[in-house]
């Protein structure tokens, strides 16, 4: 058995900070006799988990038209999750019809064979993101989930269709699908009249998302809500989380029903949305935010937590919470995400917003001056 000293060590449950834990084989325990390990004036935190990981894409395709192997970006996706803290990620892996082929059926089940056959630094499990516009896309996602019961930790569905959500018009949308897809306007086109042709069959797909999940005893969670109505909706059909909520009233009914609600942390680092949606900091000063995710970047984890503790938003030992033990309990992961006797021992050390150690199962995977 080991112990371990910190200046402030966080348990991740919002409370007061420690100065010490113990671990042995690779479990934390109670305190005793053994050797002791100083790690310094740092803050040690559980290991963050990271609930919308979506940032794969950088390393596959680093610059336009040049792929790298997909073995090759996940070592590198996880080297970058594990410099930014993160000991579980859960990545990003869409599944829409007629669109980009990374975000495709095909590509979804390549990472997940690829995840399985990798002996990566990081826990990565991977997070379903299914379009309820098209048939296919659900039909494939049944496969997907079937396939990989032990790798497929979220299912959520998405609608990207211009006016609702995330793009409240179609400018705003075309903007972000050429950038993302360095699509022309023929291409563009294509893809919203099948979203338009789609439209009248979202409710059923939607529920047939949340039937496959359920059978598959998979947690759900909704993208983009914007009305109380759709949040409802959300938990009717069982979901447990409501991710990206583009209104304050959305985020407040989701809170109100019991889901676990998920901003994202560049949001949170920046002050605000990139876009129209809603201010992270905002959302959690309200008590409308429980959950925070890197979105698309995994390194704005920790800044994103100490500059919203600089602003006043919360206090850094309440917001330890946001990307530790909120994140886990949703997922239903209740083996990790707290610094606390028969939890796993993940856990980092950071100076600053600087990780500097990472421990995972008590073995240590990262060290840095």
């Amino acid at each position: 058995m080991t112990t371990f000293t910190a200046a402030r060590v966080h348990r991740g449950d919002g409370g007061t900070p420690g100065s010490s834990f113990a671990v042995r084989d690779g479990v934390v325990v109670e305190a005793s006799d053994g050797p002791v390990v100083d790690l310094g004036d740092v803050d040690v935190l559980p290991g963050l988990v990271d609930l919308h990981a979506d940032s794969l894409s950088r390393f596959e395709q680093p610059r336009p038209g040049v792929p790298v192997p997909l073995g090759h970006a996940l070592e590198s996706f996880a080297a970058d999750a594990l410099l930014a803290g993160v000991t579980t990620a859960l990545l990003c892996c869409s599944v829409e019809h007629a669109t980009a082929p990374a975000r495709s059926a095909e590509h979804a089940a390549a990472v997940l064979e690829a995840v399985a056959a990798s002996d990566l630094p990081v826990d990565v499990r991977v997070h379903l993101r299914v379009d309820v516009t098209h048939d296919d896309a659900v039909a494939a996602a049944g496969r997907l989930v079937a396939a990989h019961p032990d790798r497929v930790t979220l299912v959520s569905y998405m609608d990207h269709t211009p006016g609702r959500g995330q793009y409240s018009t179609v400018a705003a949308w075309r903007r972000a699908y050429r950038a993302l897809d360095r699509a022309d306007d023929e291409v563009l086109d294509a893809r919203l009249a099948a979203f338009h042709a789609g439209a009248e069959g979202i409710g059923r797909r939607r529920a047939a998302i949340a039937e496959l999940a359920n059978r598959a005893g998979v947690v759900i969670a909704a993208h983009d809500d914007e009305t109380p109505e759709a949040v409802l909706e959300a938990r009717r059909l069982g979901a447990r989380i409501s991710e990206f909520p583009v209104t304050e009233r959305a985020a407040a009914a989701a809170i109100d029903a019991g889901l676990g609600v998920v901003v994202g942390a560049p949001n949170l680092w920046r002050g605000g949305s990139h876009g129209s949606g809603l201010s992270a900091r905002a959302a959690i000063a309200a008590g409308r935010a429980d959950v925070v995710a890197s979105d698309y970047q995994l390194g704005s984890l920790l800044p994103g937590l100490r500059a919203a503790a600089t602003a006043g938003v919360a206090p850094f030992a309440e917001l330890v919470a946001t990307v530790t033990r909120n994140p886990a309990e949703h997922v239903g992961l209740p083996d990790r995400g707290l610094l606390a006797p028969g939890r796993r021992a993940d856990f980092v050390a950071v100076r600053e917003d600087r990780v500097v150690g990472v421990w995972r199962d008590g073995r240590q995977r990262l060290f840095r001056d």
